[in-house]
């Protein structure tokens, strides 16, 4: 009697201790979701909206790091789940399949536990080709350039930066020497450049990435700069440029002077 005791309560104790060790597990998944982010969405044909299955996105930070992949499903969906350690690092996507053009997304950021979704457009690939000629892709400020020249921030493009720049000693040197209209531009360094409108701190935006502290910038680095109004810096960055921003796009190995 006393050994079936005995057992009994040794079987207690395993079946406790399995309970726990499942909660503990339990608890450090949800603790992993609840620190990654994700980026969902449909990969379709540019002209006609069809959807694409099995192809191939993939998220590369700017030194060609994977940070995440995926195949899109019968439907044309994709699901990527980054882990917390790409909260914040700069990444494009690449999508490829049998058939289609391969396609470079525009550069994305995700925030810790931000869910994004974000459709992709591909095209196919020409059919009957009777020669073969070659484009070389846009790089990726060229792409930021035209893009900031369509929504129409007031951009300073390469030329005049490059003109400018090699006679300023720092960031507020160079804007002051652009005479930006609308900006008030401190004598020291790290005081903020701020709205003559409305008397506040823009935010200051380096290669699509929000600074909250000093900026530091050799003005021969930049490739271009924009200053952004209230109402498109907050659909661009969110909350934190509510009052505007000053947006700066580094040289790149691929920039040329002319776009």
């Amino acid at each position: 009697m006393r050994l079936w005791r005995r057992c009994q309560q040794s079987d207690r104790g395993v079946r406790s201790t399995s309970a726990v060790v499942l909660l503990v597990a339990a608890l450090l998944l949800l603790r992993r979701d609840a620190n990654a982010q994700v980026l969902q969405g449909t990969v379709r044909l540019r002209d006609d909206s069809v959807t694409i299955d099995a192809a191939r996105v993939v998220a590369q930070d700017r030194r060609g790091k994977t940070l995440a992949d995926a195949m899109t499903d019968a439907a044309g969906r994709y699901v990527l789940r980054f882990g917390g350690g790409a909260a914040g690092v700069p990444f494009r996507l690449t999508i490829t399949r049998i058939g289609l053009q391969p396609t470079m997304s525009d550069e994305f950021s995700l925030l810790v536990t931000d869910t994004v979704s974000a459709d992709l457009w591909v095209r196919p690939l020409a059919q009957n080709l009777t020669e073969v000629s070659t484009e070389v892709a846009p790089s990726l400020n060229t792409q930021r350039l035209r893009y900031a020249t369509r929504r129409g921030w007031k951009v300073f493009d390469p030329e005049t930066i490059e003109a400018r720049s090699q006679s300023s000693l720092g960031l507020n040197e160079l804007i002051r020497s652009l005479g930006a209209p609308g900006l008030m531009v401190p004598n020291r360094n790290g005081d903020c450049i701020k709205s003559t409108r409305t008397g506040q701190c823009l935010a200051v935006i380096i290669d699509n990435v929000l600074i909250t502290g000093g900026v530091h910038l050799n003005p021969r680095d930049i490739y271009f700069l924009a200053v952004v109004g209230s109402s498109e810096a907050r659909l661009e960055w969110g909350d934190r440029a509510a009052y505007g921003a000053l947006a700066i796009y580094t040289r790149m190995s691929d920039d040329q002077k002319k776009p």
